[in-house]
């Protein structure tokens, strides 16, 4: 209710102080629509409203994407610009035009996914086979929706917890897990392919189940990329079936798009060479 008896230019002088925290530009580089301060007032019917500055949506949608941490190489991957193509074999094009029409019909009706905390598990036994290509670009839909996303490897969770156990580790393990747990929309990925050692396979089971776990229980959304069967995988039960309840299930082509790719580039080089 404090908000209402503000006056205008009160509004106006709290707006412009919640912008620049957010990590805005500096003050010289002003948007010629708001003036640098992310938002633009509207008068209308003698009645004084704002909305938010498209400079201050590309701003937040850059902070998004820094957060996401995707990989660099896949940061302009999109479902627009998913090359399904390089896949060579029929059978290959078949599935992978099939997971296509699955995860586009998955991103339509995301809010409804969303609600219901359902994500993705996108598997194939084939290293190389697009799934972390999927993965980024959906992620990078999510992204330009206004979703927060955090893209992890499941190596990187493993290392990142190990560090945390350096006493000079501002971050602790805790905080770590409670951030992978409570992140909107996590993407977990080559899940399962952790290196191991006897004595650590207790204790890699138990963070990934209290990552899991608390997602399930607070239906938040996790995509997973695996070399795996979900029923393969080398968690335990109650991992694989709070998975299993709260994923779609996509197997995509047991084809290594890594070495089409390669054999073109090199194709393409060759023929630079001979036409010299």
């Amino acid at each position: 209710m404090g908000d209402v008896k503000m006056t205008l230019q009160q509004q106006i002088e709290k707006m412009s102080k919640i912008h620049k925290n957010s990590g805005s530009k500096n003050e010289t580089d002003h948007c010629k629509m708001c003036g640098g301060l992310g938002w633009i007032r509207h008068t209308e019917n003698n009645k004084e409203y704002f909305s938010e500055c498209e400079c201050r949506k590309k701003e937040m949608q850059e902070r998004h994407l820094k957060f996401a941490n995707i990989p660099l190489a896949f940061q302009k991957m999109n479902l627009k610009n998913f090359d399904v193509s390089v896949y060579k074999k029929e059978e290959s094009r078949r599935k992978i035009h099939l997971v296509y029409k699955c995860v586009i019909k998955y991103i339509e009706h995301f809010s409804e996914e969303y609600d219901k905390g359902r994500g993705l598990y996108l598997y194939s036994s084939i290293k190389g086979s697009g799934k972390t290509r999927m993965a980024a670009s959906i992620g990078n839909e999510l992204i330009h929706m206004g979703y927060q996303v955090k893209f992890a490897g499941s190596m990187n969770i493993v290392q990142e917890i190990k560090k945390s156990w350096d006493k000079d580790n501002q971050l602790s393990e805790s905080k770590l897990l409670d951030q992978l747990s409570d992140v909107e929309i996590l993407i977990i990925d080559d899940f399962g392919t952790e290196k191991r050692q006897d004595n650590q396979d207790w204790w890699i089971n138990n963070r990934f189940y209290q990552i899991v776990n608390e997602r399930y229980e607070s239906k938040k959304v996790t995509i997973y990329t695996s070399n795996f069967l979900l029923k393969n995988i080398g968690y335990d039960e109650r991992i694989k079936n709070r998975i299993r309840e709260m994923t779609f299930q996509i197997p995509f082509p047991e084809e290594s798009i890594r070495e089409n790719i390669a054999r073109e580039n090199y194709t393409e080089l060759y023929h630079r060479v001979i036409e010299k």
